[in-house]
């Protein structure tokens, strides 16, 4: 316990999560969730209590108060914002405008985008959804279409899609360009990411270059749906999407080149913002997001001498990840992302501490470098175990 009350601040992280996931995922009612979180805040405080001044108490109680209240309240609109989407598929065919967000794919015979509905029988609305169009089309990244299509629910086994904010789909005959929308930020960083995977594709061949802008860029347009089939057969399709692996590849072999350039703390500013550009350059997926927040706080503590804490910088990048897209709670990817890095954060040490009882042999060489090997593959066998069972 005493440990737990010098970390107050990831008390308050692990409180907020609780109530969020509660909040949006379990089927009850508000009054019911609301004495759960109550609950939780009582206990929480309980456990980070034991202050020696009155005033220092008072603070902690209100932080953990609105720790409790805001997750409740931004459970309660991301829950509501999924039924605003769903209240437009009872109302039959309309005319639709919208945004195309994204290319889903497109084949000789139909094409699939999602877009940012804007109106819907002239009424305005803000809702991302699937428009899967029964015919071949050519529409880019921020064309404005309008087609005439009914809303329809998403099915249960494209629950997937709530992660993207996605709860409805329309299927039409085809849409029509309007006009476009290709303006901001985003759109470029969008323009920048294609040229750069198109220039790869045009040095390396469409199967290499692919690869490479899918593990680089985060854009896996151009791997053939052959490769990722054959990827997934071998268990090893998360290596096509972007992760933490990559990025701490990345930052490794940033932080090489800049340890003969710079000094420590200009190093470390310049890979925290490195990190950060890399997530928004590739789409800000939750787990580059997720391996960004973490890296930030290795750089940050190595900038002011400060010991990292891994369990506070892990639930820190949780929040971090859902203040940016409540509905990231949905994606099945930044679930098992978080929970594996918390097996490997409780579990290694203990493993660490376990392997650490076999003395390493001072006059026997050949023992002492028998022990060096199993040393690195336990390691490794350890930190596997431990993500794949969390």
């Amino acid at each position: 316990m005493a440990n737990f009350k010098n970390r107050k601040f990831l008390l308050l992280l692990m409180l907020s999560a609780a109530v969020f996931f509660l909040r949006v995922f379990l089927p009850l009612n508000v009054w019911c969730i609301a004495l759960i979180s109550a609950f939780l805040a009582l206990a929480f405080f309980a456990i980070g209590g034991g202050f020696a001044r009155k005033a220092a108490s008072i603070v902690f109680a209100l932080f953990t108060l609105a720790s409790v209240i805001a997750p409740f309240l931004y459970g309660t609109a991301v829950l509501a914002r999924a039924q605003e989407a769903i209240s437009f598929v009872s109302r039959g065919e309309a005319e639709t405008v919208a945004v195309v967000q994204e290319v889903r794919f497109r084949t000789a015979y139909s094409s699939s985008y999602i877009i940012k509905v804007r109106e819907i029988g002239g009424e305005t609305a803000d809702i991302r959804a699937i428009l899967e169009l029964e015919r071949s089309s050519f529409f880019e990244y921020g064309d404005i279409i309008t087609f005439s299509a009914a809303l329809e629910e998403t099915r249960e086994e494209e629950a997937f899609l709530r992660a993207e904010k996605i709860f409805v789909r329309a299927v039409a005959d085809d849409a029509v360009r309007i006009g476009e929308e290709k303006t901001g930020i985003l759109h470029r960083i969008s323009v920048v990411n294609q040229n750069m995977a198109e220039r790869m594709v045009n040095l390396m061949g469409r199967d290499a270059g692919g690869f490479c802008a899918a593990i680089i860029l985060g854009n896996k347009s151009y791997v053939d749906s052959e490769i990722k089939l054959n990827f997934s057969r071998a268990g090893i399709s998360h290596l096509l999407a972007l992760s933490g692996l990559h990025l701490s590849v990345l930052a490794g072999a940033l932080d090489m080149i800049l340890r003969g350039l710079t000094k420590k703390k200009t190093r470390g500013i310049i890979l925290i913002i490195s990190c950060f550009a890399f997530a928004i350059f590739t789409g800000l997926s939750a787990s580059v997001l997720r391996a960004s927040v973490m890296l930030a706080f290795v750089f940050a503590a190595d900038i002011f001498g400060e010991e990292n804490d891994s369990l506070t910088a892990l639930f820190a990048a949780v929040w971090v990840i859902l203040i940016f897209s409540g509905n990231a709670v949905y994606d099945v990817g930044f679930q098992l992302s978080a929970a594996a890095t918390l097996g490997i954060i409780i579990v290694r040490p203990a493993c660490d501490a376990l392997f650490a009882k076999w003395k390493r042999p001072r006059k026997n060489k050949l023992l002492g470098a028998i022990r060096a090997v199993v040393k690195y593959f336990y390691g490794i066998f350890t930190m596997s175990a431990a993500a794949i069972i969390f």
